[in-house]
């Protein structure tokens, strides 16, 4: 049974933090500064920060969202970024015409946002978001939208 256990902590170290907390729709409980310093780590691990519109859905089947670029605040310039969705715990993209931040991985083809990284998680994404524009030293515009979340037009 040791072993057993011991062969299972060895292969969630193996797996990315993600995919072996899962995700759930719970929220973490933080405190204000905790999910400041969160913020503050996501800024530092990010491959591409940007500010982005949506110019086509993703959708269930495996086909991704497309981005368009309007600011680079970090990592590599680009025009577009295809998104790929590789984990329930990756942010959906459901609307054309939404605008957000986000903290991007992967690339150069094709990226992905976590909710994680994101802050959506966190008991009060807006103090994540604050904080990361801060950080960037730029607030979002007010037409931006938080991500994983449906508007009504």
């Amino acid at each position: 049974m040791a072993r057993l256990i011991t062969s299972f902590i060895a292969l969630l170290g193996v797996l990315s933090a993600e995919a072996a907390i899962g995700c759930s729709p719970a929220k973490l409980t933080q405190t204000t500064s905790e999910t400041k310093v969160m913020a503050r780590k996501a800024f530092q691990s990010a491959q591409t920060i940007a500010d982005v519109e949506v110019i086509a859905v993703g959708d269930d089947t495996g086909n991704g969202a497309v981005l368009k670029a309007l600011k680079v605040w970090k990592g590599i310039p680009k025009k577009a970024f295809n998104i790929q969705v590789r984990t329930s715990c990756d942010i959906g993209f459901w609307q054309n015409g939404n605008r957000l931040r986000l903290i991007l991985a992967g690339g150069p083809e094709h990226f992905s946002a976590s909710q994680i990284s994101n802050g959506v998680l966190t008991g009060d994404s807006a103090v994540f978001s604050r904080e990361l524009d801060r950080i960037i030293g730029s607030n979002r515009p007010r037409d931006f939208r938080q991500p994983n979340t449906i508007y009504d037009n």
